[in-house]
């Protein structure tokens, strides 16, 4: 359960991350 929380939220942010430097 940890494990599938930890992976969302890294994917979460990767997206964000992804989505700041478009916009930058």
């Amino acid at each position: 359960m940890l494990t599938y929380i930890l992976f969302v939220l890294g994917f979460y942010l990767l997206i964000k991350g992804a989505d700041l430097l478009v916009d930058g």
